[in-house]
Parts: structure tokens; sequence; C-alpha cells
């Protein structure tokens, strides 16, 4: 049976989500209690803080990002070995988001089925694994094909973490949670644009990249000895039309559309700028990292203070809203 408690200052329609949730993933009694004295419920039921669990979470996180940005920060260099411009840039991106979206579902039905750790764990590991290798590539197709490798892992990754870091946190601070996990990969992030450009140029790209892959496999050890055990539902099913009523629920095909937006402008300007500040304006590689990883400084920031807000005033929409429109308007 699935149950959901709300106190005052709660979202109740989040609440009936969230059974709704439930329901589809085969749970056949769902019950929502609401109570108007938060103290009483919430005595007793406070949540320690797991600090191993967060730490692990948010330092895979961290390298997690860097996986993600290095290649663009260091394709300038990729493009003289292989004698590409920025189309090929154009083409690995394309990849990594082709393995992100392809499997974003089926990581999300893993996590449910086989628990959101061990689910993190393996895509934490074949990002990590398909990193290194780049490094070890001799024709462009090689880094494409790993790069959609690198994309498919991480995309075992963000829902798992998401659920994780929210469950080994504080109760009733589920949006700062989640604000500070997407802080760490904003820090890996200005790491992978900043950091990663100042690195291929003292040591070249491909021990750079070794670096990388290698602490990102590190990061996965980590979690193994680090995140608890899963509690698994060994009788979970999975119904296709239950599948069909979530992936077309009208509200989540709008809030697709949203997230593409923001998405496709952050991507076009922490992907291609240091690529076009080296090869067309002539700049420096640190220069260049410093001013692509500009947005992610600015992110670390933001990202916890609008989690604490949103655990405060749960309204979702308008803070999905405000942060499209600040994006529209800054690009």
């Amino acid at each position: 049976m699935a149950l959901e408690i709300k106190t005052p200052g709660d979202d109740i329609t989040r609440g009936i989500g969230q059974l709704a949730e439930a329901q589809a993933y085969g749970y056949n009694q769902v019950a929502l209690v609401t109570t108007s004295i938060q103290h009483e419920v919430t005595h007793g039921l406070k949540r320690v803080i797991n600090w191993r669990a967060v730490a692990s979470l948010i330092l895979s996180r961290v390298v997690y990002a860097v996986n993600w940005y290095n290649v663009a920060s260091v394709f300038v260099l990729i493009a003289l070995d292989f004698r590409e411009n920025v189309a090929g840039l154009g083409v690995l991106t394309g990849s990594l988001y082709m393995g992100l979206g392809l499997f974003q579902v089926p990581g999300g039905i893993m996590a449910a089925k086989y628990g959101p750790r061990r689910t993190g764990i393996y895509g934490t590991l074949i990002a990590s694994s398909a990193a290194l290798l780049t490094a070890f590539t001799t024709q462009f197709y090689q880094i494409t094909v790993l790069r959609f490798i690198v994309g498919l892992g991480m995309a075992m990754v963000f829902a798992p973490g998401v659920t994780l870091i929210a469950k080994y946190f504080r109760n009733h601070a589920e949006g700062l949670s989640v604000g500070l996990f997407n802080a760490a990969f904003y820090v890996g992030g200005a790491f992978g644009l900043f950091g990663w450009a100042i690195l291929a140029e003292i040591v070249g790209w491909r021990p750079s990249i070794v670096t990388s892959g290698i602490l990102g496999i590190l990061t996965g050890i980590l979690m193994i000895f680090m995140v608890p055990k899963d509690n698994i539902r060994e009788d979970f099913p999975i119904k296709l039309s239950d599948l069909r009523r979530i992936l077309l629920n009208r509200w989540l095909l709008v809030l697709t559309l949203e997230l593409f937006g923001i998405t496709s402008g952050v991507t076009l300007v922490t992907t291609f700028m240091v690529f076009y500040l080296e090869d067309s304006l002539k700049i420096t590689a640190a220069l260049a990292g410093i001013v692509g990883g500009l947005s992610m400084f600015l992110a670390i920031l933001a990202s916890p203070i609008f989690g604490r807000i949103y655990d405060r005033t749960k309204n979702a929409r308008r803070l999905l809203f405000l942060s499209g429109l600040g994006l529209s308007l800054g690009n």
C-alpha cells in the first residue's frame, strides 16, 4: 500500500500525482492523509541526513558533468587530430543527446524495477568507461559511437540520482536537495569547460579524457560502498498501458517542451562557446574556458536557492516559467 501524508504547506496536487504514479508502478491500494497539525506528524519521522550517501552522490554528479562537457572544451585539439570543424562538434553533441534521449525512459523503468542505486551505479560505470575509451580512438566515428554510449549511461543516472538525493537528504527539503544535486552538475560543468581546457593544453586532450574517465569509474565504485542498498519489490509489474498513460500525460508533454527549449539554449551556449572562442577569435584556452563556464558559475549559486524557494512555495510552474524567460532573455 502506498501512503502519502501531507501537512500544512505541502502541495496536495503533487501528492495526488505521486499516488497516481504509485498505482502505475503496481500498488493496488493508495491513500492520501492530510492533517492540520504539522508537529505531531513530523515528530518522530524526521529523517537524518545520510551524509555518506549524499556526499558520494554529489561527487559522482560533479564528475558526471565533467564527462559531459570535457569533449566540447578540448574539441579544438580533437579537431586538429581528426581534421574536423564545428560540424564535427555538432555530430558529437548530437550523438551524446541521442543516447540521453533514447534511454531516459528505459533508465527510469530500470530504476523502478531494479532500484535507483543499482541503476545509477551501472549508468555511471558505463558512461565513465565509454569516456575513458574515447582517449584511445583512432577514427572520428569511434568517438561518435562512444559519445552515444556516454549518453546512454548518463540517461541511467539522472532520475535515480534525484530519487536517491531526495531520499537520503532531510524530509521537507526535496527542492533543496535536488538544487544541490544540480549545483554539483554545474560545478562539474565549470571544471569540464574551464579546468579540462587548461589540462588538455598542458598534457594533451587524450590524457585529460583518461583522467575524467578514471574519476568517473572511481565515483561509481564509491557509490557501491557509500549508498545503502535498495529495497526492491520482486513483483514489480510493467504495463504498457500504464506507461502509455504516463508518457502521454498532457502536463508531461508541456513540461517536455519547456525543458527542450531550456536545454537547447544551454547547450548552444555551453557546448559551442569554448570552441568558437578558441577557433574563430583565437582566444587562449584558459580565457575561453572562463567565458564558457560563466553560466555554470552563476547556476551553482542559483540552483540551491531556487530549490529552497520551491520547498517554500511548491509552485513549480511559476519557477519553470521564470527560468525559461530568464534563459530566453539571456540568449
